[in-house]
């Protein structure tokens, strides 16, 4: 489903201004715990998980709880939430690893290649073909 940012973020400004409107009103606060479940699930589906988005969601999603405590679906966003933020970092977490190893171990063989006679002599016969060539 292709959402419009614009539209999404016109119904978003709408649907906030029902939240700060009336937050005691007993016929609106049926809706407010939906509402900001809603918030989370568009500004999820619009900007993803990222590390700008999760406090932003999570906040959201536990608003909802407060407002409506007994309610399974908005437990269940925020605690699905959490789960994906912890993947999240967790990938991230071994995205940082994998690279610092590649690192580290570039540096190694790059160490390994230098300290062995032969691949100094073969860098050397490159070298000199360049040369011979230019």
């Amino acid at each position: 489903m292709v959402v419009c940012a614009k539209g999404v973020k016109q119904v978003a400004d709408s649907v906030l201004i029902l939240i700060t409107w009336s937050d005691s009103d007993v016929m609106y606060s049926w809706y407010i715990h939906r509402c900001y479940l809603k918030l989370g699930q568009w500004q999820e589906s619009l900007h993803g998980i990222n590390e700008l988005t999760i406090p932003a969601v999570l906040q959201y999603y536990a608003t909802a709880t407060d407002h409506d405590a007994a309610w399974y679906k908005a437990w269940h966003a925020w605690a699905y939430m959490n789960f994906e933020t912890v993947l999240f970092y967790k990938q991230q977490q071994q995205q940082q690893q994998q690279q610092q190893t590649s690192e580290a171990g570039g540096a190694t063989n790059r160490a390994q290649a230098d300290a062995n006679p032969a691949s100094r002599a073969g860098l050397v016969s490159v070298i000199s073909f360049v040369h011979m060539c230019v």
